[in-house]
């Protein structure tokens, strides 16, 4: 009990009484506060000191950050080959040579037109507005674009008949730079918002862009691009990756491991330093007797480099044998190993190559620590994550879109399904580009053995490998078409029987010649089971069998 406490049992004990009791429901709530806080990393202790944290929107979390994040990243990408090759292998893995459209309709000659039509317009750089890229390709590029600078904007162009394009339409890629982030917070609850440059109506709908006509990176436009354009929604596709639910503006994918990259990259640098000075002193020579005089017998060289101290300094070359004068001597310098590197980059590697997203091994290409398993099973789930990134980014966001503006631009141009009331018959879906397989003699068999059981069809194999079925089986037609008429015999040929040859099946389950079967080929068999059939006969005589009992077992087998 403290003097104050005393002083006041003293004068008055009731009021001494209730401080107590005041004092020790206060302790016995501090008990049951710490009880119920479960979570260890809410705790408020010695541990979390310097641990800084906000609890704000993700609107609130990206506000004044994002330019430098963009512009950090970015620099680690055209100064660091592990940036470069993280963004890298992100567009080749998820856009690859770029997802295709299989297109159906219930009408022959309107898919066939259709098909055409988008090869003319998508496999060609008519669809670029730069006139650089085909439609494919840009998806790679919009896609190391959200990757490096956390978004890219994708913005419809329509054009005039006269510009001779096969559909009047473009397709324009702009960096999130175009987008004016001083408008920001503008509007009320009755017309709306305006956050970071996108425009939102009263019920959360983007209505529209503010885009800058320049790049406000680009020194001549420093004039211009301070007046920014509205363009409404339907113009506009915004690709990004949403880490948070409501979040409207993405962030580079390297921002979790930018500042882990910069120092590591400084820790690079300094060690390559390092081992380029102290490997650059071939020999060091002591002069024991004091006398200032060069390496070669007192005579210097013509010449020869001089230190700061105005010593020369001479050379060795390969195969040189030196007489030293009395009172000198060399030693050769022994360049100090850090034995830490290999293990401590590693480390730091393997956790940019998370932060980005990508196996360790892709990113940096060592294959050294892994074996067929491990590689296996980090291959399987980077391609589930792939699948992730291309259904929430690439196809919703680009594929999709684009596909309804060339539509729309095609029906408005009369060039697609002219006169139909209807115009959804035509339909499409994506196909993925090609994904590598590890083991391709094991996968492709395990891929036969699951259409055979009926668990796969042959145009989801098909599809899975990046090509359109229909056009598959129609080119495999016409090639046995031709193999037929050349008096070729191919093993996926069912009308071609014998040994390495796929055969029909008959009502019983056994295989029957087919049309082409010959008598030489039934003639070839015949013989090949009478052989079969004395090797066995022997076999069973070897083991005691007598010949009567050995002949039953062949007559009761066959």
């Amino acid at each position: 009990m403290n003097p104050l406490d005393r002083f006041i049992a003293a004068v008055s004990p009731a009021a001494a009484l209730r401080r107590e009791v005041a004092r020790a429901r206060l302790e016995q709530l501090a008990k049951v506060r710490e009880r119920t806080r479960r979570y260890e990393g809410a705790d408020r202790g010695r541990r979390t000191q310097g641990w800084l944290t906000q609890d704000s929107s993700p609107t609130a979390a990206t506000r004044g950050a994002l330019h430098d994040l963009r512009a950090r990243c970015r620099d680690l990408r055209r100064n660091n080959p592990w940036a470069q090759s993280a963004v890298r292998e992100l567009a080749a893995n998820v856009a690859g040579i770029g997802v295709r459209p299989r297109f159906t309709h219930e009408r022959d000659d309107e898919l066939r037109r259709a098909a055409e039509l988008w090869e003319e317009w998508a496999s060609t750089t008519q669809a670029d507005a730069s006139g650089r890229e085909t439609f494919f390709t840009m998806q790679a590029a919009a896609f190391e674009g959200l990757v490096d600078g956390g978004e890219t904007i994708v913005r419809r162009r329509l054009r005039r008949q006269e510009d001779a394009l096969a559909v009047p339409l473009q397709v324009q890629l702009l960096e999130g730079d175009h987008l004016d982030t001083l408008r920001d917070l503008e509007g009320d609850a009755s017309s709306g918002r305006i956050v970071q440059g996108i425009a939102f109506d009263v019920v959360g709908r983007r209505t529209g862009y503010w885009l800058f006509q320049d790049h406000p990176g680009d020194l001549y436009s420093s004039a211009t691009f301070l007046s920014s354009r509205f363009v409404p929604a339907s113009e506009i596709r915004h690709l990004y990756r949403a880490d948070r639910v409501g979040q409207v503006r993405g962030v580079p994918w390297g921002a979790v491991v930018a500042l882990r990259l910069h120092d590591f990259d400084a820790y690079e640098d300094n060690e390559q330093l390092r081992m380029v000075v102290a490997t650059s002193y071939g020999g060091f020579v002591h002069d024991l007797s004091g006398a200032d005089a060069s390496f070669t017998d007192g005579v210097s060289l013509g010449g020869a480099q001089k230190n700061e101290l105005s010593q020369p300094i001479d050379e060795l070359h390969s195969g040189t044998v030196e007489y030293l004068p009395a009172g000198k001597t060399i030693t050769f310098p022994n360049p100090p190993q850090n034995e830490g590197f290999s293990s401590f980059s590693t480390v730091q590697l393997r956790a940019v190559a998370k932060g980005y997203g990508v196996p360790p091994w892709l990113l940096t290409g060592d294959l050294s620590g892994v074996n067929f398993s491990s590689i296996r099973a980090d291959w399987i789930g980077f391609s589930r994550n792939v699948e992730v990134w291309r259904a929430r980014i690439l196809l919703p966001h680009l594929c999709e879109p684009v596909m309804r503006w060339w539509r729309e631009a095609a029906e408005i141009a009369d060039l697609l399904t002219p006169g139909l009331p209807d115009p959804d018959r035509l339909r499409w879906e994506w196909i993925p580009p090609r994904r590598e397989m590890l083991d391709p003699r094991t996968e492709v068999m395990a891929e036969i053995e699951a259409v055979r059981a009926g668990f796969k069809s042959l145009s989801q194999v098909v599809s899975s490998l990046g090509t359109d079925p229909e056009r598959v089986l129609a080119t495999l037609a016409d090639d046995l078409e031709k193999a037929r008429k050349l008096g070729l015999k191919l093993s996926v040929d069912g009308e071609n029987a014998g040994p390495g040859r796929v055969g029909t099946v008959n009502g019983n389950g056994s295989a029957k010649p087919g049309a082409n079967g010959t008598a030489d080929d039934d003639e070839e068999d015949a013989e090949e089971e009478d052989r079969m059939a004395k090797e066995l006969l022997r076999n069973l005589l070897r083991r005691g069998f007598s010949t009567a009992d050995a002949v039953g077992s062949l007559v009761r087998g066959s």
